[in-house]
C-alpha cells in the first residue's frame, strides 16, 4: 500500500490537513479540495502489483455461479441499455470482463463483444467456456488500434470497473483512444452518497440489534475511487470524454450466504424505486449505482495532471 501524495482525478496535491469523510479499515477516503474535482479516493492504495495479485487470487477458485448470480440483476439491466443506444451487432469491448459473463450475455443479445481483463485465472475460465476474452490491458490494445492492427470499437464499456482503478484518467484516456470517433462509453459505478449512507444505517442497526447486517463497508481496498455524478461528470470530461446520460442504476446484489434475504430484498427494492422516482421528478441522480454514457470529446485536448 503506498499514500498517494496527489488528488487521482485531477493531480492537486493533497492538503496538510485533508477532508477525511470516511475511515475503515486503517484506510482514509479522502476528499480532493479542488472546487472543480471533489473527488474521494481512498489513501492509502494498492499498488499495481497488488492489485494484479488480489484479483489473481479473487478469481483463482473459478466460482463463476456465485459470480453469475451475484451480477445477473444488473448485467441484464446494461444490455438492455445497450439495446436502446447501439446498432444491432454493434462491435463492442468489455474491461474488466472476468469470466466473460457479460461478453456471453452481449453476444447473445446479438452484440459482437469481446472483453478484456488482467486476471489470467478468470481469463482462461473464460476463454474454455468458448468466449472471446484476451488477458492484457486497455493500453496494449488502444496502441495495436492505433498501428491499425484492430479496428476501433462503437461502445467500451465499464461495468463495475473504475471504481477499481487506483487511477481513472490513464484508463479513461485508454478507453477514449479505442473508441469509433462517433462510439459511446457505457460505465457503472456505486454512488458514493449512497453508500455514506448505507454504512450509517448498517452501523446504526447493529448497535441497535448486536446483529451483523454486512452493510457497514465500502470495501476501501478494493473500490479505491468513489464517486458521485458531480465527480464522475468531472473526471469524464477531464479525459476527454462528455457525458451525455448519467442516471440511477441497481448494483449487484450480494451472495446469497451473505444477506438476510426479506430484510435487504425489500430495503433495495424500496431504495431502487425511491431512486427511480427523484430521478424523474428532478432528474437528479440518486441510488445505489451511477450509470453513464459518455462520448468522446471531438478535437477535445486531454487535460493532463494526474
Amino acid at each position: 500500500m503506498n499514500r498517494l501524495p496527489a488528488c487521482p482525478g485531477c493531480g492537486r496535491a493533497e492538503d496538510r490537513h485533508p477532508e477525511i469523510v470516511l475511515r475503515e479499515d486503517g484506510i482514509d477516503l479522502v476528499r480532493c479540495a479542488a472546487l472543480g474535482c471533489r473527488l474521494v479516493y481512498s489513501n492509502p492504495a494498492p499498488t499495481d502489483g497488488e492489485l494484479a495479485d488480489h484479483y489473481d487470487e479473487a478469481y483463482d477458485d473459478n466460482d463463476v455461479g456465485s459470480y453469475e448470480s451475484s451480477r445477473a440483476r444488473a448485467f441484464g439491466q446494461y444490455v438492455a441499455l445497450m439495446e436502446r443506444l447501439l446498432a444491432p451487432g454493434a462491435r463492442t469491448l468489455d474491461v474488466g470482463a472476468c469470466f466473460g459473463t457479460f461478453v456471453g450475455l452481449a453476444r447473445a443479445a446479438g452484440f459482437d463483444t469481446r472483453g478484456i481483463d488482467i486476471s489470467a485465472p478468470a481469463v482462461a475460465t473464460a476463454q474454455a467456456a468458448g468466449l472471446p476474452v484476451e488477458h492484457g490491458n486497455l493500453d496494449d490494445l488502444a496502441d495495436s488500434i492505433e498501428g491499425g492492427e484492430t479496428a476501433p470499437f462503437a461502445a467500451v464499456h465499464l461495468w463495475d470497473f473504475l471504481e477499481h482503478m487506483p487511477r481513472p484518467l490513464p484508463t479513461l484516456r485508454s478507453a477514449r483512444r479505442v473508441l469509433a470517433e462517433d462510439g459511446l462509453l457505457l460505465c457503472a459505478v456505486p454512488d458514493f452518497r449512497f453508500q455514506r449512507v448505507k454504512v450509517a444505517a448498517g452501523r446504526a442497526w447493529e448497535r441497535a440489534s448486536g446483529r451483523t447486517t454486512g452493510l457497514t463497508t465500502v470495501i476501501p481496498r478494493v473500490h479505491l475511487i468513489h464517486y458521485t455524478p458531480a465527480s464522475l461528470r468531472a473526471t469524464m470530461r477531464r479525459a476527454g470524454l462528455e457525458p451525455v446520460l448519467i442516471r440511477p442504476g441497481t448494483q449487484n446484489l450480494p451472495k446469497r450466504k451473505e444477506r438476510h434475504r426479506l430484510l435487504k430484498t425489500v430495503a433495495k427494492a424500496a431504495v431502487r424505486r425511491a431512486a427511480e422516482l427523484v430521478f424523474h421528478a428532478t432528474g437528479e441522480v440518486v441510488g445505489q449505482e451511477i450509470v453513464c454514457v459518455a462520448r468522446p470529446i471531438a478535437s477535445s485536448p486531454i487535460v493532463e495532471g494526474a
